[in-house]
């Protein structure tokens, strides 16, 4: 199954590394996994962009636990929910 992550980027100066550690148990289990904090070296906008044709191609979205302080990762979930594909929350306590 191609599984999105979803979660706040800017502002979060440890991303990476969240999102990597939400990827790693994806990935033991055997899903692909639709990262979008590993676009590099893009505008804002392009980023966007970049990460809404990956969930169109997703299986189900994973919303990490700080999504709600993320405008593209509400505009995501929003998206997600119109088109009709599953949203897993990840329930574990956000950092900082």
């Amino acid at each position: 199954m191609k599984v999105y992550l979803s979660g706040r980027i800017t502002g979060d100066p440890n991303y990476r590394m969240k999102f990597h550690g939400a990827a790693l148990p994806l990935l033991a289990l055997g899903h692909e996994v639709l990262n979008p904090a590993e676009q590099e070296g893009m505008s804002d906008g392009e980023a966007m962009r970049g990460a809404v044709r990956m969930l169109l191609s997703a299986d189900a979205v994973v919303m990490l636990p700080d999504w709600g302080y993320s405008r593209g990762a509400v505009l995501e979930r929003e998206l997600a929910k119109r088109i009709g594909i599953p949203i897993i929350y990840d329930n574990r306590r956000a950092a900082g």
